[in-house]
């Protein structure tokens, strides 16, 4: 139950599979024997929603009012129905201590579901007394995955632009914000059997599919494994002479494994999430993201961009170390490195991460429950769960300041002439699948009227201002007379900059909800007592006391000596 709103606006219209319903189908034992239907609030209407059995939600914290307004809906209607909910959201709130706010349902699954999807529908179906929390603590082995279910997945696909295959789960490295390093044994990659991936692939082909999402926390987290499955993805191509596009998640460390980018290239990988948070030195030590530290990172960015990639950055405003220069750093390094594409957002403290129990121990939490579903990286309302230690007008201001130069037509091109600057070497790989991307993408919205509302009010607000369309065409133009003349790229660029328009171009100080420590906060408090001895994480303690080391480096400098 995800927030149509989003996908209109944020997600340019289009959809990709909701994967949780395929994986748990594709796990169900004897499915001849239930009758399984696929409910998506993005695209089917809750009052055509038949009886059932049993309703099963997912989601994630952004989706809870969402989730709740549509489970109140078909409990009113269908009083006899039994209603599930799992997913990010049950684990989430069970960290944060919140399961309360998801108490209508009747039974609540936390962790990995599709060991125990049968056991529960079945015991559900005979009224068998079960409990109304299950913690399955246990992690799904990926070794025992099974292939994408065709039969059902069949009656669906082709509402979707673009399909989602999960490749690997887990990540080794230890960023003291991330919740991925949290779940029972996560902080290792957990991989797919790179024939499986392939299998799933060429079946998605099949339907159609070109435009793929390989879900998962660290595709490069086991590096000989991801040429494995690179290798799988250039075989089936190559067989069936057709092409696709892939977007992934990766860390930034990427860099190193120059024959792996190559390759990934020659597969379709177009673009990249990489979590650069910051261009502030001390900001990346005190969170513990070593990764980013070990050389500077715009040459980084750029090395890796010259291949041909797309970097989607994670951008992150509100470190205990951020400065009031954090704005001009960040806008600074966006330019330089070229990056095309990063919606920025605040720092915020997920439930059962070291940065949550670091500011629950120093009372730096804000204990609002209409902010727990907003703890995420960013949201509508720009809510966020911590006080920082920046004073909040300069820290509002500022950012407002850095949105009108991040939104502005100058700005916009100089970071899209700094990225084809970036493709002026022997690296660059035109990805073969790079035409109709975006007219496939069109299609859709024009058969989705809300998308379509969307699209003619994107193109009213951009359009109103002169200087946008000014650097639009100039744009335009850089990218016909370069070397590589990448329409997609331009598309991207265009898309993306229209959605920060939209979404920051009336931002003012009322729209943001964050808070600050008091005048007499107690600055030792920054790394408070039992900070390090409570942390219960199920990874080697060694790798616990480096994350806490790099922290305390990074925060240093703030406490009183």
């Amino acid at each position: 139950s995800p927030d149509p709103l989003y996908a209109d606006n944020q997600n340019y219209g289009v959809e990709f599979m909701p994967l949780w319903v395929f994986n748990l189908s594709s796990n169900l034992n004897n499915k001849e024997n239930y009758n399984i239907t696929l409910y998506d609030s993005r695209i089917h209407k809750i009052d055509n929603m038949v009886e059932s059995d049993i309703f099963i939600f997912s989601g994630i914290n952004q989706d809870l009012h969402m989730i709740n307004s549509v489970q109140e809906n078909l409990r009113t209607r269908y009083p006899l129905s039994k209603f599930i909910i799992g997913g990010p959201i049950t684990w989430s709130f069970h960290k944060a201590k919140s399961l309360y706010l998801l108490k209508e349902f009747d039974q609540i699954i936390i962790g990995d579901g599709e060991d125990i999807i049968s056991e529960i529908i079945e015991n559900n179906l005979n009224n068998k007394q079960v409990g109304k929390i299950i913690n399955n603590e246990k992690r799904f082995p990926l070794s025992k995955s099974k292939s994408l279910d065709i039969p059902f997945m069949s009656r669906y696909i082709n509402h979707y632009y673009g399909a989602v295959v999960e490749v690997s789960r887990g990540c080794p490295f230890l960023c003291e914000f991330c919740d991925i390093r949290i779940l029972p044994d996560n902080n290792k990659s957990h991989c797919k059997n790179p024939s499986l991936i392939g299998q799933d692939v060429e079946n998605l082909i099949k339907f159609g599919k070109r435009q793929f999402i390989f879900a998962c926390d660290n595709f490069i987290g086991d590096h000989v494994w991801a040429e494995k499955v690179v290798d799988e993805l250039i075989r089936i191509q190559e067989h069936h002479k057709v092409y696709i596009s892939i977007y992934t998640w990766v860390t930034i460390n990427i860099y190193r494994h120059k024959r792996l980018l190559k390759k990934m290239r020659l597969a379709g990988f177009d673009l990249l999430f990489i979590g650069i948070e910051s261009f502030n030195q001390n900001s990346l030590i005190e969170t513990a993201k070593v990764q980013n530290t070990k050389l500077e990172l715009v040459t980084i960015i750029k090395e890796i961009q010259s291949y041909g990639f797309i970097i989607v950055a994670g951008l992150i405003f509100g470190f205990d170390t951020d400065q009031e220069n954090c704005f001009d750093l960040t806008l600074d390094g966006i330019k330089k490195s070229g990056l095309l594409s990063g919606d920025p957002s605040f720092l915020t403290a997920l439930p059962g991460t070291p940065l949550y129990r670091r500011m629950d121990l120093s009372k730096r939490l804000r204990n609002k429950d209409d902010l727990i579903s907003s703890a995420s990286t960013g949201g509508i309302k720009y809510q966020t769960n911590i006080k920082y230690l920046q004073d909040k007008d300069d820290f509002v201001y500022g950012f407002l300041k850095f949105i009108q130069t991040y939104i502005d037509g100058k700005f916009q091109f100089e970071r899209l002439d700094s990225f084809v600057n970036s493709l002026n070497n022997s690296n660059f790989i035109k990805l073969r699948s790079s035409s109709g991307g975006f007219l496939n993408a069109l299609s859709f919205v024009f058969k989705n009227p809300r998308s379509l509302v969307m699209l003619f009010k994107r193109a009213i607000i951009f359009s109103k201002n002169p200087i946008r369309v000014y650097f639009a065409i100039r744009g335009f133009y850089l990218i016909i007379r370069s070397r590589h003349k990448l329409i997609n790229q331009f598309m991207f660029w265009l898309f993306s900059w229209s959605n920060y328009v939209i979404k920051y171009s009336d931002l003012k100080y009322e729209d943001f909800d964050l808070d600050c420590v008091a005048e007499d906060f107690d600055y030792a408090e920054i790394i408070p007592d039992k900070y390090r001895e409570l942390a219960d994480e199920k990874i080697p303690k060694n790798k616990i006391d480096m994350q806490y080391k790099a922290t305390v480096e990074g925060l240093s400098k703030l406490i009183p000596q």
